[in-house]
């Protein structure tokens, strides 16, 4: 009996992960046909791995399979699809599906091949032969041929499939019929086609023939039209032209080349309050409008025109006269001269401008390439780390008080009906990826469960831990400031960003610690499974150098590091890039900056405690439920920031050896505080402090804002490391202790003794806790008995007023921030 050798697949190339699919189907075959798959499962294993190639070993290395498992063909082979194979975009594949048109050189047989290959990721099921029947009829070249199809009412996807192929014949048939000479035959008008001169490809231009599916411009996009399949030289798009721009400071030339059916890109700005809409023109050296377009516009006075403009062919344009004016965004402004030309069709924005407003960004074209390529080089490089979720080689252990008491709930929160089949399919998700699994079994703990939608319509999962973190033993990692973050960004010129994939999510939870982390959902309840040049802030990490050598040296470090500890990564990382966003700000060679108006004031808020108050007419217009209105209260709020921080005066050094005082208040809806300190005779400030409330805050009792204001006054003094002598308020609000209880939010301040003095330096007193009333004239206080301020949260209503109704003598009492019996005042170091 013969035999014959069946020849294994070619290597997998692992930078197309999408391949996959049918690289495992061809060894497959190859199994079957090899006579492999009636083999020993350790041996179909092994020639599995020696044919895809030596990352394949690194890839089996990190399978969690038993060594049971690790000999099983089948076992083997779904982890590496696990591994490969991507979850697909649902909505993307059927949008790629309902694109699909038959190209003009494309045969019957192949479109309907190329529908059915579409729909395996669409998730039509029962409904799939009907969605290639419509396909084919709205998707095929010959519009008769779809225009008869429609008029069939019983038409099946047999019946159209066989539609078109028959009409695809026939046309075939006729121009051989219709040929010149009436006696040739088949043979004769085959020699003559084979005869002709190739013309050339209409998609890539090349005049050498070839098939179509090893055309270079197969999948290629084109720059004229947008499309995919040719190149811009085989574009066939008509092309229409209209005009405007300048090529030297006495001569100017318009022209913008719009391709037919596609919107021009457009911007609308206001010029003297009124709203034009502009067509964004980059060949445009100028900004141009119509003399139409001056109506409206208050308090124009033209000048003559300096430049001569012209369009495409060196027309002369009919320019009216120019006037300069300042040009506004919704955060930027830009004062230009525009042109005002006779008969002009759309106003035109010109080069200058656009980069002044920052609309389109100037792109340096090499630098994309070498991100690009470093991006592909390093994810095919270090695969392992870019796909699925990872899990750590170490296990993390929850560590509870000695006083800890288990809470647990009976009763899961509600989840609206609309997102219950979110939240069911997001807790099957988390399961099958191994973050979560059911429990069976009593706990004692057990937390509730919160559904948090995002913006693109999916839900996120939150937990309340309050409980349980109430009884963990911190472990407290103090994270480094931004300022210090920043500052050892010097002399860097190429960064990457690397974000890890869902990065607690990848934490290994210790077999004990599990239990802790029961939560109650609707479904049931589940539990938790649990260098130099680098930069780390909790999941974001930027690698920095000052060459290109550098950076790669140190990024490929981090990398191995990252693969060993058992971590990945997601999709947003970037690579090689001469500026990142990090921490907040834009950070580049030139060193950090932010990227707003208001971003700017608010690097300055340290010179004005008046900042936040004069912003919140432009921070209004930030809000997504706020329309867009530049009215008189945003142009004043505008003026007066520029006139606060070109008047703010001079900063104080600070000096560790004298004395500081802190003063705090708060308005409606902002916060602020200053620090000062004495030089000579003069209190001289050294530091300002505002911030803007939230929502929650500004719905505080006007006694609270106070008290989130004074603890505001405290920022400079966690960098400072010295206590302050005096604190005060503008309404001189002080505090009693009578239960060792506080209504100032003193959790965040140092446990160091100060004095709270008015401004006539008396200590004063309060008989009412906070009262915002007169007090009585003062008496005289012991020397024996402190008044405290305890580093406790803020009290519940029942203790404040069990405070206010208490009627125990206090007339010794006097301020102090220690908890206990301290020296007189007469002997305090202030």
């Amino acid at each position: 009996m013969a035999t014959f050798q069946v020849a294994a697949p070619e290597k997998f190339d692992f930078c197309k992960p999408e391949t996959w699919t049918k690289w495992i189907q061809r060894f497959d075959r190859f199994r079957s046909a090899s006579g492999l798959e009636e083999k020993a499962g350790a041996t179909q294993v092994n020639s599995l791995i020696y044919t895809m190639g030596p990352e394949a070993d690194d890839i089996f290395a990190s399978f969690d399979l038993s060594e049971e498992n690790k000999k099983k063909y089948a076992k083997v082979k779904e982890q590496f699809d696990k591994y490969f194979i991507v979850r697909r975009n649902v909505i993307f594949e059927r949008a790629k599906f309902n694109k699909r048109k038959q190209d003009d050189d494309e045969g019957v047989e192949s479109f309907v091949t190329s529908l059915y290959t579409l729909t395996e990721h669409c998730g039509y099921n029962d409904l799939r032969q009907e969605m290639i029947r419509d396909r084919i009829v709205v998707g095929i070249k010959d519009s008769n041929l779809s225009l008869k199809m429609q008029l069939d009412p019983e038409l099946t996807l047999k019946k159209a499939t066989d539609m078109a192929r028959q009409s695809e014949s026939v046309k075939k048939q006729q121009a051989i019929m219709r040929c010149d000479n009436p006696n040739s035959n088949v043979d004769a008008v085959k020699s003559k086609f084979n005869k002709t001169k190739f013309a050339g490809c209409q998609r890539c231009g090349n005049r050498q023939y070839h098939p179509r599916e090893k055309c270079p411009a197969k999948g290629a996009k084109c720059y004229k039209c947008s499309n995919i399949g040719h190149f811009a030289k085989s574009c066939k798009t008509g092309k229409t032209v209209e005009s405007v721009s300048v090529n030297s400071d006495s001569e100017g030339f318009l022209g913008t080349i719009n391709t037919v059916g596609d919107r021009p890109w457009t911007t609308k700005l206001f010029i003297r309050k009124k709203e034009i809409d502009f067509k964004i023109d980059t060949g445009a050296d100028v900004t141009v409008i119509s003399d139409s377009d001056l109506n409206g516009i208050n308090s124009i006075e033209l000048m003559k025109a300096n430049k001569r403009l012209s369009g495409p062919g060196n027309t002369n344009l009919n320019v009216v006269g120019k006037f300069q004016c300042m040009l506004e965004t919704k955060d930027k402004f830009s004062v230009q001269d525009i042109y005002v030309v006779k008969g002009l069709s759309k106003p035109l924005l010109g080069r200058p401008a656009i980069q002044a407003l920052g609309i389109i960004d100037k792109v340096n074209v090499s630098s994309v390439n070498a991100s690009s390529e470093a991006n592909n080089y390093y994810r095919g490089k270090y695969p392992k780390i870019f796909n699925g979720l990872g899990k750590t080689k170490w296990t993390y252990t929850i560590a509870l008080g000695p006083d800890a008491k288990p809470f647990a709930l009976s009763t899961p929160r509600r989840v609206p009906l609309p997102l219950m089949d979110k939240v069911k399919a997001e807790l099957t998700r988390m399961e099958k990826l191994g973050v979560i699994s059911k429990v069976d079994e009593p706990t004692e703990w057990c937390a509730g469960m919160v559904v948090v939608p995002k913006s693109n319509g999916d839900v996120r999962i939150c937990i309340d831990f309050t409980k349980l973190n109430e009884s963990v033993k911190r472990e407290n990692y103090p994270l480094p400031a931004v300022e210090e973050s920043l500052a050892k960004l010097a002399n860097a010129r190429m960064f990457t960003k690397l974000d890890a994939n869902s990065s607690f999510w990848q934490t290994n939870l210790a077999e004990e610690s599990r239990p802790l982390t029961t939560f109650i959902t609707p479904f049931g309840r589940e539990t938790v499974e649990g260098y130099q040049g680098v930069l780390c802030h909790m999941d974001d990490v930027l690698v920095f150098g000052s060459s290109q050598e550098e950076h790669d040296e140190r990024l490929e470090k981090i990398l191995e590091a990252i693969g060993k500890a058992g971590l990945t990564l997601n999709e947003k990382c970037e690579f090689s890039k001469p500026s990142v966003k990090f921490l907040g700000q834009i950070v580049d060679a030139s060193g950090c900056r932010s990227k707003t108006f208001l971003g700017m004031v608010n690097q300055l808020n340290k010179f004005s405690c008046k900042v936040t108050e004069l912003t919140k007419p432009l921070r209004e217009l930030l809000k997504t439920h706020n329309a867009w209105h530049w009215g008189i209260a945003q142009e004043t709020a505008f003026t007066e920031i520029k006139n606060e921080l070109a008047s703010s005066g001079t900063l104080g050094h600070y000096d560790p050896n004298k004395d500081t005082v802190v003063s705090a208040d708060a308005s409606s809806f902002g916060l602020g505080a200053v620090i000062r300190q004495k030089h000579g005779e003069i209190l001289k400030p050294v530091a300002y402090a505002s911030r803007s409330m939230t929502d929650t805050e500004q719905r505080y009792a006007q006694i609270e804002k106070r008290s989130v204001s004074f603890n505001l006054g405290y920022y400079d003094r966690r960098h400072r490391a010295r206590p302050f002598s005096k604190v005060k308020t503008n309404d001189r609000v002080w505090v009693k202790d009578q239960k060792r209880q506080g209504i100032i939010k003193a959790e965040s301040n140092e446990p160091r003794s100060y004095i709270i003095e008015t401004d006539s330096g008396e200590i004063r007193r309060n008989r009412r806790h906070f009262s915002n009333f007169p007090e009585k004239p003062d008496t005289k206080i012991s020397k024996n008995t402190f008044e405290t301020i305890p580093d406790e949260i803020p009290i519940y209503n029942n203790k404040l007023e069990d405070n206010q109704t208490d009627q125990s003598d206090k007339s010794d009492l006097y301020v102090t921030k220690s908890g206990r019996i301290s020296k007189p005042p007469d002997k305090l170091d202030l």
